[in-house]
């Protein structure tokens, strides 16, 4: 397994060579989300989970934000270094001793899958305003949902959304190289479970519909995207290769973290509105 994992996220890290990855120096002019309601050390510190995930922070500059911070083995423990001063623990955080009561964490028990977090989101610059400042030198980095009675579509980018209606921003939840080679491979696999009407791929868009629009396998995709969900008995994943299995386990965990820093993100305007593109 671990060796499937590693694949993909080398893979993803060859292919996506678009994204802007964050030096230290980049940091200089962002301030953390939440900074400004910072508990006083004398204040009872919070209890934090003995759980794998991250310790992370959202920062942001004048047009931009990003999210920093490290993968756990222990939230609560990390938590304690970064409380009793350890230089090394509040230096990969980014922050000093005084700013660790707004520091976030997220709960994650596969440490494989919060790598694969962690190098998809992680350490990058995204737009606070992506629809705006989007263009075909610069299509942005989300994914685009859409939903019919009957078919599911994915636009990999904004500037190249086709036909009409109401879209569903994912996120940066994959790339889109690794998506359609493996997209294509899935093909096959989702026919021999349901019948399909429409299977298209393409770097533009994924297309998928099914004769029986109530089918579980097609329901459990639209989970998928819509609430970073699938659960592990899932009819969708019966008889995949492990890396097709692997590949929807980590589109539904990226999207079910995304949809967590978005519920997050009030101050940096994902309102209902600007997540949905008519």
């Amino acid at each position: 397994m671990h060796n499937e994992f590693d694949f993909l996220t080398q893979e993803t890290f060859n292919l996506n060579t678009q994204d802007t990855f964050l030096a230290d120096e980049d940091f200089r002019n962002e301030f953390l989300f939440g900074s400004d309601s910072l508990e006083s050390k004398s204040e009872s510190r919070a209890e934090y989970p003995q759980t794998p995930g991250f310790v992370y922070n959202i920062v942001k500059s004048s047009s931009t934000f990003s999210i920093r911070g490290v993968i756990s083995d222990n939230i609560g423990e990390t938590f304690e270094l970064a409380n009793s001063g350890d230089l090394t623990t509040l230096k990969s955080l980014r922050i000093d001793e005084s700013e660790v009561a707004a520091t976030l964490y997220y709960e994650i028990s596969n440490l494989d899958l919060a790598q694969v977090i962690y190098d998809q989101i992680f350490n990058k610059r995204f737009p606070l305003e992506e629809d705006l400042i989007c263009n075909i030198s610069d299509p942005g980095f989300s994914w685009w949902y859409q939903r019919s009675d009957d078919a599911i579509r994915i636009n990999f980018k904004s500037h190249k959304l086709e036909g009409s209606g109401e879209r569903l921003k994912l996120g940066p939840i994959g790339d889109v190289c690794i998506a359609s080679i493996l997209f294509t491979r899935l093909e096959n696999a989702i026919e021999e479970k349901m019948s399909l009407l429409e299977f298209s791929i393409s770097e533009k868009h994924f297309i998928i519909k099914p004769k029986d629009r109530f089918h579980r396998v097609f329901e459990e995709l639209s989970r998928i995207f819509e609430e970073g969900e699938l659960d592990n008995n899932a009819q969708i994943l019966r008889g995949l290769d492990d890396t097709l299995k692997l590949y929807l386990i980590e589109l539904a965990t990226i999207r079910k973290f995304w949809l967590h820093i978005e519920a997050l993100n009030t101050n940096f305007d994902y309102s209902t509105t600007q997540n949905l593109l008519s």
